[in-house]
C-alpha cells in the first residue's frame, strides 16, 4: 500500500516542469503529493496506535513508514528547488523588462 501511495504522488510530481515553469504550478503539485503521502502516514500510525492500545497488537514492522518517509524528504527538496526558481524567474525578468 505504502508504494501505492507514492507511485500516485510521484505520477503528480513533473519534475521537468519544476526547472522550466515560471508559475507555482509545479510548487502545488509537489505541496499537494507531500500532502497526501504525510495524511497517510499519519492515519495509519493512528490506526497502528488504536490497535497498540484498544487490542493490544503489536506492529510487526517498526520500519514500516521509511520509505514514505524518505519520498517526503526528496518532495522537500524538490519544493527548495521551487521556491529557487521562482525567486530565479522574478529576478530574471525584473533585470529584462
Amino acid at each position: 500500500m505504502c508504494e501505492e501511495i507514492m507511485e500516485r504522488a510521484a505520477k503528480m510530481v513533473k519534475v521537468d516542469k519544476i526547472f522550466v515553469d515560471k508559475s507555482s504550478d509545479a510548487t502545488t503539485t509537489v505541496l499537494n503529493a507531500m500532502k497526501l503521502c504525510t495524511a497517510w502516514k499519519r492515519m495509519n500510525e493512528h490506526t497502528f496506535n488504536l490497535c497498540k492500545t484498544e487490542f493490544e497488537m503489536e506492529q510487526e514492522d517498526s520500519n514500516m513508514f521509511a520509505s514514505i518517509q524518505a519520498f517526503i524528504r526528496r518532495c522537500k527538496d524538490l519544493l527548495e528547488i521551487c521556491y529557487s526558481n521562482s525567486q530565479l524567474f522574478r529576478y530574471l525578468d525584473s533585470i529584462w523588462i
